[in-house]
């Protein structure tokens, strides 16, 4: 690399050439397909970091969400039911009045409905994770370079929507 001293030109000013190079770039994208229901900035913004720049239709999420909710509260239900069961029938082995085998048998349903909770609640976090993508925020403080999407366009994991630097 090479440096120059600038020099005066005869009208008093200078003539300077270079490229202005950002020292961080974002190309701003989402892990969700859905429509955009609304872009909240504009080539040339300065925004924040966490600011939000674009919204996408969480629609489908929001069904799936009432559907995983649903599948947890019925999903508790069994648990409460199998773990009644369960206390039910260790009492009454104890009392030699059912087998090991059907007292095993009350086990495994009571284990086996605490496990479609955990599935539940892991659905839950995915679905909220899947929020996450529908608002599509800054990663840092930077000014809007490009935008490729306007509202009512198809958003596509991994397709460029913004640029940020």
């Amino acid at each position: 690399m090479q440096i120059y001293t600038p020099e005066e030109n005869m009208q008093g000013g200078f003539y300077l050439s270079g490229n202005v190079v950002s020292g961080q770039t974002a190309v701003i994208s989402t892990r969700l397909t859905g429509y955009i229901d609304k872009v909240y900035v504009k080539v040339g913004d300065k925004v924040n970091a966490g600011q939000l720049l674009i919204a996408i239709n969480s629609n489908d999420i929001s069904a799936k969400k009432s559907q995983v909710n649903a599948m947890i509260t019925a999903a508790k239900a069994s648990v409460n039911d199998a773990a009644k069961d369960y206390q039910r029938y260790k009492t009454l082995r104890v009392q030699n009045s059912v087998s090991e085998k059907e007292l095993e048998n009350v086990a495994l349903q009571y284990t086996a409905a605490r496990s479609r909770l955990r599935e539940a609640q892991a659905g839950l976090r995915e679905v909220d994770a899947n929020f996450t993508y529908s608002r599509i925020k800054a990663p840092f403080s930077g000014t809007i370079t490009q935008k490729m999407v306007e509202e009512g366009s198809m958003s596509a994991p991994g397709v460029p929507l913004l640029t940020l630097e």
